[in-house]
């Protein structure tokens, strides 16, 4: 009698457990019974539990939504059952920690009768990590249960060593075995270096193995980032289903090699054609959005599917931020219009002759974060699996990934220091592609975030009136951490409320200087944010004046430049964002 494995998952997770099941079906000898069609509660018995009693292990997909407060205490959920049960009949089980999600650790945040879920071990997987986490999760249910692998040499890559390889045959044999079981980072790591010793082959180019591998890992990620909107426009059908066909439309069209469909949407959105629709009455689409969704690649482009639907608030978007960053982050919108740009010499003794004579400037509208990146927030970028070393931030710049400068005031709420020009574009690509925007060094102008121009943030510090700084003509050391201050150090992004710029905008001056955008130019000169060429290495401009630095640097006008690759602890940065136009669209020509 073959063996039989038993998924557990939630709704939420379509995509993946579909995919992580067909993977793991290709490399255990065993039957895997998941239940993607759904059955009524009458049938719990007969079914869901029946086969949970046949099976030789128990798989759980977990996740964020698998230890849900609102869902794991009720009595009669159903992952809830599955795992009580599994846990009562003894059933090998074994965890997918989907993106290194984990049973909660605090036994009063679980049910009484399932904590025993706590000591099971599991297997992460990550966007750049999944073939591998397969490999190894069927190594790990050989070993705990009797399911075994179809395949006893099957490479798995925490078995592979990583002692030093001394010659390029082996370095070549650890590197083929790595990418086979899906270890990509390392093998690319082993075969990197095989490139730059000068390892050459009578038959082939280890650039072309380098490039391969590259597209498989790649192609990996891709089909992981499908997978969650995939998900994210499953749920969306649950409230509105012609939107979420829209959704759907632009989804096939960027992913059109897409076929898997476990939740059965396109059957459901064909009989949008025969059967009237009815669309469902409840609270403000946005709303239920955020509470299915939270932060979404694809919520921008959902909620502007359709013409009806207006664009999401700055207050929406400040909490889509700050969904993925925490807190404290918010936007503050500064509108189209003129503004008074240079420094007025018949009024401002301090000027500099790089400042150009005041004048008056038009911009579009933007958003300005109320505050700096932060320490806490800039960590979410470096800890994120698809973050800071990631090659996607990093290509078309003029440095590549270098590991991130030690802070040096680590606190939670200060802002980011020690960090240079290339990691704040690399942070703001990776940003922007999270919420749904572009990051294509040649097409900056459809990033969803990026760093202000030199303009957008003097507009930001000054407001209109071409004040020498954010709260006045008169320099206060009370409302700035500047070097008069006397504080010495680095402050929380929050501390000098009174200090706010006409928008709201928080420690434009003071604190730490900020990177902008585009490259220093003497005279100043204006460019375009679409002819900007991001790619080259040439001075870039800072602003905004620092906790070290005296009041005459501090003011809106003041110009500071350095090399891009410089850094200071007082050096950080802050982003912006083109706001969502009034036609549906976004200004910076995001999806």
């Amino acid at each position: 009698m073959p063996k039989k494995l038993f998924i557990s998952y939630r709704r939420a997770n379509w995509s993946f457990t579909q995919w992580l099941s067909q993977e793991l079906g290709k490399l255990i000898d065993a039957e895997i019974f998941i239940d993607f069609s759904g059955i009524d509660e009458s049938n719990f018995e007969k079914s869901l539990l029946r086969n949970l009693r046949e099976s030789d292990a128990v798989l759980l997909i977990v996740t964020e939504h698998t230890f849900a407060p609102d869902r794991i205490f009720h009595p009669e959920d159903w992952v809830r059952r599955e795992i009580r049960e599994s846990l009562a009949m003894d059933k090998p089980i074994a965890l997918a920690l989907y993106e290194g999600k984990t049973p909660p650790s605090d036994p009063t945040k679980l049910p009484d009768d399932i904590v025993g879920i706590q000591k099971v071990q599991g297997i992460d997987f990550y966007s750049r990590y999944f073939k591998a986490g397969v490999h190894e999760l069927a190594n790990f249910l050989q070993r705990v249960s009797p399911i075994e692998m179809l395949d006893a040499n099957m490479p798995v890559a925490s078995q592979i060593d990583d002692v030093p390889r001394n010659t390029p045959k082996s370095k070549l044999d650890a590197a083929t075995s790595l990418a086979e079981a899906g270890d990509y980072k390392r093998a690319l790591a082993l075969l990197t270096a095989l490139q730059t010793d000068g390892y050459k082959s009578r038959f082939f180019k280890i650039a072309d193995i380098i490039q391969d591998v590259q597209a498989a890992q790649n192609q990996e990620q891709r089909r992981w980032e499908a997978g969650e909107a995939y998900d994210e426009i499953e749920m969306f059908s649950r409230i509105n289903l012609k939107r979420a066909h829209a959704a759907w439309q632009a989804f096939k069209a960027e992913y059109p090699e897409w076929q898997d469909d476990p939740a059965h949407l396109v059957e459901r959105f064909q009989a949008l054609s025969n059967v009237p629709f009815k669309e469902k009455q409840t609270a403000p689409i946005e709303e239920e959005i955020d509470s299915l969704l939270g932060a979404s690649q694809f919520k921008i482009n959902m909620i502007r599917s359709n013409s009806e639907p207006p664009p999401p608030s700055i207050e929406d978007f400040s909490k889509q931020v700050q969904s993925i960053l925490g807190a404290p982050f918010a936007w503050c919108d500064v509108p189209a219009g003129n503004f008074l740009m240079g420094t007025d010499r018949t009024k401002d003794d301090q000027a500099h002759n790089a400042e150009p004579d005041i004048h008056e400037r038009y911009l579009d509208g933007f958003w300005m974060a109320k505050y700096p990146i932060t320490y806490s927030q800039f960590q979410v970028f470096i800890e994120a699996n698809d973050g800071i070393q990631d090659d996607r931030w990093w290509q078309g710049l003029a440095k590549s990934y270098q590991s991130p400068y030690e802070q040096q005031w680590p606190i939670a709420d200060h802002p980011r220091e020690n960090v240079d020009w290339y990691q704040s574009m690399a942070f703001c690509r990776w940003l922007s592609h999270r919420l749904g925007g572009g990051y294509d060094v040649g097409k900056i102008d459809q990033w969803l975030i990026r760093l202000p121009t030199e303009a957008e943030w003097e507009k930001a510090a000054r407001g209109t009136d071409g004040r020498i700084y954010p709260y006045g003509d008169q320099v206060d050391q009370y409302k700035s951490n500047i070097d008069e201050s006397g504080v010495g150090k680095t402050t929380p992004v929050t501390a000098y409320p009174e200090g706010a710029s006409p928008y709201g905008v928080l420690d434009m001056s003071g604190n730490v200087w900020e990177w902008c955008l585009n490259n220093w130019t003497y005279p100043y000169q204006h460019s375009e944010v679409a002819k900007m060429d991001i790619s080259n290495n040439l001075i870039r401009v800072l602003r905004g004046g620092s906790w070290g630095y005296y009041s005459r640097r501090a003011r809106a006008a003041y110009r500071y430049y350095l090399q891009p690759d410089g850094r200071l602890d007082s050096f950080g940065f802050r982003v912006v964002c083109r706001p969502p136009s009034l036609d549906g669209t976004l200004d910076s020509g995001g999806r």
